[in-house]
């Protein structure tokens, strides 16, 4: 018997749009989810992703992590860093004074010094020093006075004439003219690395960082040089920038360091940059070399520039052991609410950002401070498209850096409680941590529980009033 109109079951068009109604606040739950996730969610990724890097073996990058820039768009006035190695590694430096027969040829190698420094390309500077060679080796009977006459009114020429019968300053010439040959090459090596990184591959400029570099004194000389030095390589610290495209890493580089600075059972340095930028705590080290080759082709028949991985390569990736990670657990901490204050602690030589960091709200005083150097590293992981990192049990209160930059009224999650953040150093993110037992999950980024159920009451009130208008109109 065919069922009487009104014991019918609820029409497909009315069923269908109940479920319409159900995958459309579904999507818009997701949407509110994702957008959410995409505005929080942080790493320990590189700032530039390993397949956007201009290599010719993208594996290579794959286990990069931290910052990556460009080592000479930092400077110092006009001078990049990577240059300013160079010139200490490569300047032409005379002897020690003793070394010399006399202050007459003391004399004519500081003279000669300051000749090389008018010089600026290499490829001259090489072909000079192939001219003052011959010149030297050859009678004077046998060269034109032409000849004479336009060698000596190259720069460092004369020079080499007046002292082309002493053998030993010949030698000293020669060594000179390398260094300024090297210097010189060096630098037109970072100019078309720079060139490459910014024009043809688009990459960013060096960040600063959230943690500004402290004004430079007015004042000149040494000290304030190595203090703006020193500055710059603390900044590096605590903003976590880690790695670096560099030519001051490369083995070139690494062998002249090694035969400037002899000792008696190693040399006092091994790699240039801690022997000019890092004397003392020595944290840079090269990861690998690497060589500018073709790439892929473009329209106009050239080529694409990238870097693969050589042993002898003119180019390095180099990295900075000292930078802090994106999260790091601290069991000793100071509490100072002027930032002026604290900005001047940070950079000061005694302060140790891996030991100790600066909190702008009061958390009391740490209860196990010697204590902060058994903390392990954190390990990030990936649960539901945000970041998690695991918190080991502890006896005692910790703070956790999580060094990016400071937004008020931001939080993450414990074990999925909402938690505001308080500002560190500055201007980066710190959570406290009371002493647990336990392990605790840190999640940043992603949506919380509450927000993905939060959209069913909403989904069922609105199934409940379609239901609703479709019984009354069909009464």
């Amino acid at each position: 018997m065919e069922t009487p109109p009104e014991n019918r079951g609820m029409p497909v068009t009315h069923v269908a749009a109940i479920l319409v109604a159900l995958v459309v606040l579904g999507l818009l739950g997701l949407k509110i989810s994702s957008e959410k996730q995409e505005q929080e969610v942080i790493s320990e990724a590189p700032v530039v992703q390993p397949g956007a890097l201009p290599l010719a073996d993208t594996n290579m990058a794959a286990g990069w992590k931290g910052t990556l820039v460009m080592l000479n768009d930092y400077s110092i006035g006009e001078t990049g860093f990577d240059q300013l190695v160079a010139d200490r590694i490569y300047s032409p430096r005379l002897m020690h004074a003793s070394y010399y027969s006399g202050p007459v040829q003391f004399m004519l190698a500081s003279n000669f010094v300051v000749q090389l420094n008018r010089w600026n390309s290499s490829q001259e500077v090489r072909q000079f020093g192939e001219v003052a060679k011959t010149i030297a080796m050859t009678a004077p009977a046998t060269n034109s006075q032409q000849v004479f006459s336009q060698f000596a009114r190259m720069p460092g020429g004369q020079l080499i004439l007046e002292a082309r019968k002493e053998p030993k300053m010949m030698m000293e010439f020669n060594r000179l003219t390398l260094l300024r040959t090297e210097q010189l090459f060096a630098r037109e090596i970072i100019h078309r690395l720079s060139a490459s990184y910014h024009d043809e591959w688009k990459l960013p400029p060096a960040p600063d960082g959230p943690i500004e570099m402290p004004e430079v004194p007015a004042v000149t000389g040494m000290d304030v040089f190595k203090q703006i030095v020193a500055h710059r390589v603390r900044q590096w610290e605590l903003n976590g920038v880690r790695y670096f495209f560099s030519l001051a890493g490369s083995p070139k580089f690494d062998t002249q360091v090694r035969a400037m600075f002899p000792a008696a059972n190693k040399p006092l340095y091994l790699h240039a940059m801690n022997a000019t930028i890092d004397p003392v705590k020595r944290r840079f080290r090269t990861v690998t070399a690497l060589s500018p080759v073709n790439g892929a082709s473009r329209s106009d028949g050239t080529f694409h520039t990238v870097l693969a991985a050589s042993t002898n390569g003119a180019v390095s990736l180099v990295e900075f052991t000292g930078a802090l990670p994106r999260a790091k657990l601290y069991a000793d901490w100071i509490v100072e609410a002027d930032d002026k204050a604290a900005h001047e602690l940070l950079f000061s030589p005694g302060f140790d950002p891996q030991h100790r960091i600066v909190l702008h709200a009061n958390q009391g005083s740490p209860e196990q401070p010697a204590r902060a150097g058994e903390l392990p590293a954190l390990e990030w992981g990936v649960r539901e498209g945000a970041s998690t990192i695991k918190i080991p049990p502890t006896k005692f209160a910790t703070v956790l850096l999580l060094n990016d930059p400071f937004e008020e009224n931001r939080k993450v999650r414990i074990n999925d409680t909402p938690t505001p953040l308080i500002r560190a150093n500055v201007a980066v993110s710190a959570l406290p941590l009371p002493a647990s037992d336990q392990e605790r999950t840190i999640t940043i980024g992603g949506a919380s529980a509450t927000t993905g159920l939060g959209i069913m009451p909403i989904a069922a009130l609105v199934v409940v009033v379609i239901v609703i208008f479709l019984i009354r109109r069909r009464s």
